[in-house]
């Protein structure tokens, strides 16, 4: 019985993120659904990160010159990186389930439900982040308020390294 047809996993590159994936490619093999693999990012982030590459291929760059690196280097970087996020942290990845999604973006929560709406998601799988369960009760403010407020149901994935008694998963469905 097919209960989910499209999984959407958010991930930032943490490790609470490489679980979050895990589990979600575990959920996308057992109910035979299509799996995408989300990357959000601001194109504001932090210009010093990409200097030495910018050296590297030879663009007119001085260290500590803030110039704008163009968008679609910043995509193609992006793509490169959740491709190798993808492939290191799964398990013989069916990479033909499996669709990645990169989008610019200074709210993820707006861009992660953009995508659950355009590719008419079935769940959203997030990272269960080292916090209490009660700060996700009151969900004031987070991420996790926008997607509450939504139709997609949010499960948060339980870590890799917690307890068996914590690593449960929690599911908030919309109301």
């Amino acid at each position: 019985m097919k209960i989910f047809k499209k999984i959407l996993v958010p991930v930032d590159f943490s490790e609470e993120s490489a679980d979050a994936l895990r589990y979600s490619h575990f959920l996308s093999k057992e109910m035979d659904a299509e799996l995408i693999v989300l990357h959000v990012f601001d194109k504001r982030e932090d210009i010093s990160v990409l200097e030495p590459y910018a050296l590297l291929e030879g663009w007119p760059f001085r260290v500590g010159e803030q110039k704008r690196i163009p968008v679609d280097v910043w995509v193609r970087e992006k793509c490169l990186d959740l491709y190798n996020f993808v492939q290191k942290k799964l398990r013989r990845p069916d990479m033909g389930r499996i669709k990645r999604e990169v989008r610019i973006g200074k709210t993820a929560a707006k861009e992660i439900l953009a995508v659950a709406k355009q590719e008419a998601i079935d769940l959203i799988v997030l990272p269960l982040q080292k916090r209490s369960l009660l700060s996700y009760m009151t969900l004031s403010g987070t991420l996790l308020n926008l997607i509450r407020r939504s139709r997609f149901p949010v499960l948060l994935a339980p870590s890799a390294s917690e307890n068996e008694r914590a690593s449960r998963p929690f599911i908030f469905l919309p109301s």
